[in-house]
């Protein structure tokens, strides 16, 4: 597990992550990364509905949606985009490890 402190949204609201699990974050970093939920899951080597399911349990951990999605396209939130400054730096330093 990966433990995260605090960072502010775009909102000014604080995000707070905690124990947040390196599968959250490389699932997260691949979601931003691709936009695509099925190249994404193939990436992490996850089928799509797994994927999904990662995605909305990060969100609710992190109490904030984090990306806007409909059929054709998934796009950063503001919430996401805070969030791709502190997780995808830590799971580039955990990868390299």
């Amino acid at each position: 597990m990966a433990a995260i402190g605090a960072t502010q949204s775009t909102t000014g609201l604080p995000i707070t992550f905690v124990n947040l699990s390196t599968k959250h974050l490389k699932a997260f970093k691949a979601l931003a990364t691709e936009k695509n939920f099925t190249k994404a899951a193939s990436q992490c080597h996850l089928t799509q509905p797994a994927l999904s399911v990662l995605i909305q349990n990060l969100e609710e951990q992190v109490g904030a949606k984090l990306f806007e999605r409909n059929t054709r396209n998934v796009m950063l939130t503001p919430e996401g985009c805070c969030l791709t400054r502190s997780p995808i730096n830590c799971w580039t330093t955990l990868s390299t490890r």
